[in-house]
């Protein structure tokens, strides 16, 4: 239930008519609390597919106007030191931030960015920016994406192990 809690909370919001400027300030209000439940299931990067629970999320965050601005947030917290919440946004370590990225990167300039995050010291910065830039489908990161994968080393390599957790 933990994935369906957060999801159902977006496609209920996602659902209200947002026509009144009353009902988008109080979506402004709760944007980075909706940022900071988003749903989602690391097992669905390999469907290379936007997930809908990232797709609701960026219909709320841009019909409060505040997509950008949690996507500077999200790359300054992946770029830097941890840095503390900006505005009223959380500061959240960077494995929770990362999985932000596929969610609020939608446009080829978000490119650049995405693809100095292929070489973070975490892994799971790397992984959610590789999704990020599939998404966007921008040509031009075929090439970095297709050499960091020549040299990255195959899941074999990393060893086996019989017991269920090290």
């Amino acid at each position: 239930r933990m994935l369906e809690t957060p999801y159902c909370i977006a496609h209920a919001l996602s659902r209200l008519p947002l026509d009144a400027a009353e009902d988008r300030a109080k979506l402004q209000e709760i944007a980075p609390l909706v940022m900071a439940n988003l749903p989602g299931d690391h097992d669905t990067f390999f469907l290379y597919e936007p997930e809908v629970g990232h797709r609701l999320t960026r219909h709320l965050l841009d019909a409060a106007g505040r997509r950008r601005e949690a996507l500077e947030h999200a790359f300054a917290i992946l770029s830097g030191p941890p840095t503390a919440g900006g505005r009223d946004w959380p500061a959240l370590p960077p494995i929770r931030v990362a999985t932000w990225l596929p969610c609020l990167c939608a446009e080829k300039a978000d490119v650049p960015r995405l693809l100095a995050l292929l070489d973070h010291p975490e892994h799971w910065v790397r992984l959610n920016a590789a999704k990020a830039l599939a998404w966007i489908g921008d040509k031009s990161a075929i090439e970095p994406l297709a050499a960091r994968l020549a040299t990255a080393k195959a899941e074999a390599d990393f060893g086996y192990s019989s017991r269920f957790k090290d």
